[in-house]
């Protein structure tokens, strides 16, 4: 049986324009980290809530986090969607390899959707918030990176001045530079594609 149809407008705010803005639909493996990131840009008015609304759909208690498991809830999220809304899918190659990622971002481009992989893992992108390049090319690496150059860091509770607009910003250009190869589904060396789902996050600069 399928899940019932949900909503459009119940996933926006209520002092947006429904028929104007749009919806991103993210759906990641992380329980943590990546839903954090979002919900903190939109608090912080990184996105423009009055444009764009991002509804993550992360990796539950079950712990169903493979590249197959994420891709199957964003086909299940049963929501009516306009044309300018999108669906994307968050995961990272480290724990998967080549060969876990391929068929899954193959069946996700045929549907439609976009990719916004990250190499090793999501922490990659959160280190471009503070570094130019980065030299770590495992997790674990990342993540004590991370932690030399911010002071701190913990996954489930991300601090949100360190995410402003400037600094997400300059992770965008970081890793769009690291970028060698843009038609690649993935990153080949250590970065992140989430920049491709910021750039149409982002307002126009002023």
């Amino acid at each position: 049986m399928s899940p019932p149809l949900i909503r459009r407008t119940g996933l926006m705010d209520r002092k947006v324009q429904h028929r104007d803005a749009r919806l991103i639909l993210v759906a990641t493996e992380d329980r943590y980290a990546g839903p954090q990131y979002f919900d903190i840009l939109q608090r912080n008015a990184v996105i423009d809530r009055s444009r764009v609304k991002v509804h993550v759909l992360a990796t539950g208690e079950d712990n169903r986090s493979s590249p197959h498991h994420v891709l199957q809830r964003l086909d299940d999220f049963q929501v009516g969607l306009e044309p300018m809304d999108e669906r994307w899918l968050s995961l990272d190659v480290d724990r998967w390899g080549e060969k876990g990622l391929s068929q899954v971002c193959a069946e996700a481009t045929k549907k439609g959707y976009r990719l916004a992989v990250s190499n090793p893992c999501f922490e990659a992108w959160l280190l471009l918030h503070f570094v130019d390049r980065i030299d770590a090319t495992t997790a674990e690496a990342c993540v004590r990176a991370l932690r030399a150059v911010a002071g701190s860091y913990n996954k489930t509770r991300l601090q949100s001045e360190r995410y402003t607009t400037p600094t997400v910003r300059a992770a965008t250009s970081r890793a769009r530079a690291l970028d060698m190869n843009p038609l690649d589904r993935w990153p080949q060396a250590t970065g992140s594609h989430v920049y491709r789902l910021m750039e149409g996050l982002l307002p126009p600069e002023a």
